[in-house]
């Protein structure tokens, strides 16, 4: 689709766009790591979680992408999801299991529930629809 004919479609008319990001997160930690959605969305579905630019291959950690912290919420992302980042260059896309939309706050939250065991950290993006503007 030619740009001129989507400047002034809003992002659920597009597609996919970049939901939210984080650089660096630490996969070497039992915690919550936030990760704030662009424009603050009151309403929206995930399409995709993607992890790449991993600095060690973190196949002991041990996560699920909520809506709330602390693994509350919707689930997007299982519970006991294990990365599989063999280099820095590597991309995995994780499994989304929600198919519907979540009504916003904000922020999604990777609960990390068990720790690499050493420095680990992981760029995650999320993808997804904007269902409201």
């Amino acid at each position: 689709m030619a740009g001129s004919n989507i400047g002034s479609k809003l992002p659920n008319g597009v597609g996919n766009i970049l939901l939210g990001v984080v650089i660096g997160a630490n996969f070497n930690q039992v915690a919550d790591v936030q990760i704030p959605l662009i424009d603050t969305p009151t309403k929206f579905r995930v399409r995709n979680v993607t992890l790449t630019n991993a600095s060690i291959n973190p196949t002991t950690a041990r996560f699920g992408v909520f809506s709330g912290a602390g693994g509350t919420g919707t689930t997007i992302v299982n519970a006991s999801t294990t990365p599989s980042l063999g280099t820095a260059a590597t991309l995995q896309d994780l499994t989304v299991t929600e198919t519907t939309a979540i009504s916003g706050t904000g922020s999604i939250y990777l609960n990390l529930t068990t720790a690499q065991g050493a420095a680990a950290t992981v760029d995650v993006y999320v993808w997804g629809d904007i269902l409201t503007a």
